[in-house]
């Protein structure tokens, strides 16, 4: 059986610390459970949203006026020589670590992901020129009919109610089943996932390779040393706020953070929001920052960005309520 609370802050829950009360909360430990809190969500027409560590996301400061789904399944398992299964709410960093321990490489490079595997599939994640697209075998996902659903994070579903990636559930049974990588239409920063949110992740199995433990650990030691360097480690924090622009010229690559450099913007604050000194793509919450904060700080930084380079960039945060 769930617990459902009410009212409960979702500041402590999200990597940034920042966002309003959920009007229902529940954690979810099961696929079992993870059921349940859906039928629940249904039975009492409410729409929900699935969180998992609350890296990536910015709540907004009146909250979510649903039912907010935190995941903790977090069971990691080598299941075949090559295969780990892990489940949706395990950290990026833990799998890393635990694929180490047993000998399999390929995915040292997550260790500087702050996030969850469920998480980092749907926005295929990745680093050091690896994405969750190379290493993801099949997903097990809970599917969920719906009604009255939109996903695009500058529309609402009304005026008065505005729900950003969440759901309503119509009549129809709750389909778990498993779903392959060529069926996830993996691009940048990008899944089927992210246009179909009515398919919840629950555990992914990992395709790696055999690596010798001691090689794979010093692999892990370099890219937490990169990142201890390059970002602001303890910080509240999100990850990285915009996604890297396209470009056309071969060989030619420019990201978010140093088109934001470029603009002179590090340094940059909103309230307590502030533009980091380490990485122009990240935005820290230096203590009181507000949702609102962060949202007028990334209008900024695409306004003055655009002006600059030219270059519109593009949100890779996802916004709840």
């Amino acid at each position: 059986m769930i617990n459902i609370h009410e009212c409960v802050s979702l500041k402590p829950y999200t990597v940034f610390k920042i966002g309003g009360p959920a009007r229902y909360f529940c954690e979810i430990q099961n696929a079992e459970a993870l059921q349940e809190a859906v039928r629940w969500a249904k039975a009492h027409t409410t729409p929900f949203v699935v969180l998992g560590s609350g890296s990536n996301v910015l709540v907004s400061d009146n909250g979510y006026p649903g039912l907010v789904i935190r995941l903790l399944m977090r069971d990691t398992e080598k299941i075949s020589d090559e295969v780990l299964y892990v489940a949706a709410g395990a950290s990026m960093a833990t799998v890393a670590h635990f694929a180490t321990t047993c000998g399999l490489g390929g995915f040292e490079w997550a260790i500087g992901i702050p996030g969850t595997i469920g998480g980092s599939i749907v926005g295929n994640a990745g680093c050091y020129g690896s994405e969750m697209k190379d290493v993801v075998q099949t997903i097990t996902i809970l599917e969920c009919p719906i009604f009255n659903f939109q996903f695009s994070i500058n529309e609402s579903v009304s005026n008065d109610l505005n729900i950003e990636n969440s759901l309503k559930i119509e009549n129809g049974k709750l389909n778990i089943h498993e779903t392959n990588n060529k069926d996830c239409n993996f691009s940048y920063r990008h899944s089927i996932f992210k246009d179909h949110p009515e398919r919840i992740i629950i555990g992914a199995e990992l395709k790696l390779f055999p690596r010798d433990s001691a090689e794979s650990t010093a692999l892990v030691r370099e890219y937490s040393t990169k990142r201890t360097i390059t970002q602001d480690i303890g910080s509240p924090c999100a990850g990285c706020i915009f996604k890297n622009p396209k470009n056309d010229k071969p060989g030619l690559s420019i990201s978010a953070g140093q088109l934001i450099d470029a603009a002179g913007l590090k340094g940059m604050r909103v309230g307590g929001a502030m533009v980091s000194l380490k990485h122009g793509n990240f935005i820290i919450n230096t203590g009181n920052a507000t949702a609102r904060d962060v949202k007028e700080l990334i209008s900024i930084i695409k306004s003055k960005v655009k002006s600059a380079h030219g270059v519109e960039l593009e949100e890779e945060i996802r916004y709840i309520g």
